[in-house]
């Protein structure tokens, strides 16, 4: 079924029927409103991703335990944590 989809003649009398339904200039304000939704809903996405990542890490009392310790070494002269 999917594969008469990908027929050249199929694609072009699609696009030929949008193009009569919008018009040219309809058309660019069209792809340009698809564009902007798909950007800002990105956005949203990984937004949302950080700060359940940042909420997690935080609501642990360990990883606070574990900032606070090195924050503590860190000021010690000579010592250095891996990976900081």
């Amino acid at each position: 079924m999917i594969d008469g989809l990908r027929q050249p003649w199929r694609l072009r009398s699609s696009l030929l029927i949008v193009l009569i339904d919008f018009g040219p200039g309809k058309l660019s304000e069209l792809g340009s409103a698809i564009g902007r939704s798909i950007r800002e809903f990105r956005r949203n996405v990984r937004d949302e991703t950080s700060g359940q990542r940042a909420a997690e890490r935080a609501r642990t009392p360990e990883t606070a335990f574990l900032r606070w310790t090195l924050a503590r070494l860190r000021r010690v002269p000579g010592f250095r944590v891996p990976g900081y």
